[in-house]
């Protein structure tokens, strides 16, 4: 004969978990949190970099949208010694106009007589926390001889790290070409490891006003 203990026993035993189904239980719910936690700071990771990268493309494409926006509205030279404004390598005397080819390298330095009449020189700099890109504007009007008193100003932020940077231009000289600046870039963003990017950017920009002196066939 049972017992109403033994009955009530028994009823309890049977509602409740046994032990292996408890650590079973818990090992599922610790594996299921587990890779959703992962998943989830995997996500948190890929955003942070996808904002960090964001930014800083901003700030080095206003940098080339800047630099692009002065050289298509470059002032042909007014005297007739020269073809154009454009100078790369750094020439001596300002005024001499100067190509940089594919063939010879290109240079990391171009100047140039802006629409009002300064002159404008941008250049690649590498130093201790990486390479970047400065440009310098000369305090007067007279674009091919000096740049005054100006100094040169950082226009990349330090988490942009230009690697490499080289102009190309073709039809600086007396030739019967339109004036033509080929910019070629190399580098990487962001400031931590984990979320460094790297990137290469290439443009070609032609100078808007006519080089008159082209002969058609």
């Amino acid at each position: 004969m049972t017992s109403p203990y033994s009955k009530q026993k028994k009823a309890g035993f049977k509602k409740g978990l046994i032990l292996m189904e408890l650590v079973v239980s818990l090992g599922v719910f610790i594996a299921v949190m587990t890779i959703g936690l992962g998943a989830v700071l995997q996500m948190f990771g890929v955003n942070q970099k996808s904002q960090s990268l964001k930014a800083i493309m901003n700030n080095l494409n206003f940098a080339l949208d800047s630099m692009a926006r002065e050289i298509v509205v470059a002032k042909i030279a007014d005297t007739t010694a020269f073809g154009s404004s454009f100078r790369c390598g750094n020439p001596t005397p300002m005024g001499e106009p100067l190509d940089c080819t594919i063939g010879d390298g290109g240079g990391d330095y171009l100047s140039f007589c802006s629409s009002d009449s300064n002159a404008i020189a941008y250049r690649f700099v590498v130093g201790g926390s990486g390479g970047y890109l400065e440009r310098r504007i000369s305090t007067n009007d007279d674009c091919q001889n000096s740049f005054g008193s100006s100094e040169w100003e950082r226009i990349t932020s330090p988490e942009v790290d230009i690697q490499n940077m080289r102009f190309y231009v073709t039809g600086a000289g007396l030739e019967d070409k339109q004036p033509k600046v080929l910019i070629v870039i190399e580098g990487e963003a962001g400031v931590k490891d984990e979320v460094k990017s790297k990137f290469e950017l290439q443009t070609t920009l032609s100078q808007r006003s006519p080089n008159l002196s082209i002969v058609l066939p």
